[in-house]
């Protein structure tokens, strides 16, 4: 990654931890749907004793609800932000089990098993489709077998036509609760930091790393949930 850009990432996400819940929701179309529609795709008892990974944990809104739906999981709860993993640590500290972890996601290395890794609004920061194959690949290599992926993230269209249509819708959805000001404040901060890819290009990396049973879960024009089983 292009050190500049990830440098405006950090402080872009840093500056925003106190107002990020209430951003996200103007900025993200139907993001409380996409965290359920993660929850609702974990294969596992709710009372199973799980290990799993919340990739940009943010201000810990997965990571709430991973923990609420697997009371008994052992969460590791990754982000680049020491603000944002700061306001995450209060929302959760009313659960054990959960462990915080500064860094990059492109340096960080995995230490242990998990039975599931997810990530949310984090990989399309990663520069290039091969430094995202290359996370698919040692995210692959961390899952125990039948572990799964999820990621839920912006996407883009194969075709420019139809890639301006998902703009487009997208940029309605945030002029519902927000100004035009705002709009242009997040498509600019969206050009300049953010690098997400083709969907389809996603699902084949995620097949090519041995995943099986990769499935899109849920889209919403330039937004998407899929993943994968090891």
């Amino acid at each position: 990654m292009k050190k500049a850009r990830m440098r405006q990432v950090f402080e872009h996400f840093d500056n925003e931890a106190k107002v990020f819940d209430e951003s996200v929701l103007k900025s993200v179309p139907y993001y409380r749907q996409m965290i359920g529609v993660i929850i609702e795709m974990l294969p596992f008892p709710r009372q199973k004793k799980v290990v799993l990974m919340d990739i940009g944990t943010g201000t810990g809104n997965i990571a709430y609800n991973l923990k609420t739906a697997f009371p008994n999981s052992r969460l590791v709860c990754l982000d680049l932000s020491p603000k944002m993993l700061a306001v995450a640590g209060k929302k959760l500290a009313r659960f054990k089990g959960v462990e915080y972890v500064l860094s990059d996601v492109a340096a960080y290395q995995f230490d242990r098993k998990y039975d599931a890794i997810v990530s949310s609004l984090t990989l399309h920061h990663l520069e290039t489709d091969a430094e995202k194959h290359a996370f698919h690949k040692k995210a692959f290599k961390a899952l125990k077998k039948g572990g799964v992926f999820i990621n839920a993230d912006i996407v883009v269209a194969p075709d420019k036509k139809m890639q301006a249509v998902n703009l487009a819708k997208w940029k309605d959805f945030i002029l519902k609760s927000s100004s035009p000001e705002f709009v242009a404040d997040r498509y600019k901060k969206y050009l300049a930091e953010d690098r997400p890819a083709v969907l389809l290009h996603e699902l084949d990396s995620l097949r090519k790393c041995g995943f099986h049973a990769v499935e899109l879960f849920w889209k919403y024009y330039n937004f998407a949930v899929y993943g994968g089983i090891k």
